[in-house]
């Protein structure tokens, strides 16, 4: 949990603009006892590490938000269920599907449906994160026109699939 209390004021390293920003940062507290995808506040922000050295680590910052809580005291946010019944699924583009689960599995997530081609044009999978949430991941591998995946849908239909 956040406690508020600065430990170091790490300098900017490396940034590397792109759809998906880069930013890495030196710093003199221990990186080694941080974990990879650790929430780290920087000027007010959270961020989640994606990479890390003895000397500084990396985030991925893009132009869209999701904040996923745990549960804090006095509020009514509550952790769900570990068995992957949460009614609430959350639904990411990224841009490599399964790079995103390979790491995701990495870091003690379970797969519930495995990388696989879609009929609209998506690459998609389902997991499970360690603190129980349900994630989709998908990327977009092809565009298709609405009688592209009507045909593509028919056929699934017709073979019983």
């Amino acid at each position: 949990m956040f406690t508020g209390i600065v430990t170091d004021l790490g300098t900017v390293r490396r940034i590397t603009p792109g759809p998906v920003t880069r930013l890495e940062i030196e710093t003199a507290y221990p990186v080694g006892e941080i974990a990879l995808g650790a929430s780290v506040c920087c000027n007010g922000c959270c961020l989640s590490v994606v990479e890390k050295s003895p000397n500084w680590m990396a985030f991925e910052v893009s132009g869209e938000m999701i904040m996923i809580e745990g549960i804090w005291p006095g509020l009514p946010s509550r952790a769900p269920a570990p068995d992957a019944s949460s009614p609430v699924v959350i639904f990411v583009y990224v841009p490599d599907v399964d790079a995103t689960v390979a790491r995701a599995v990495a870091n003690g997530a379970r797969v519930l449906v495995p990388v696989q081609d879609q009929f609209w044009g998506d690459r998609i999978a389902w997991f499970i994160d360690p603190a129980g949430h349900v994630w989709t991941v998908a990327s977009r591998i092809e565009d298709t026109s609405v009688a592209e995946r009507t045909a593509r849908w028919d056929k699934i239909l017709a073979e019983g699939q």
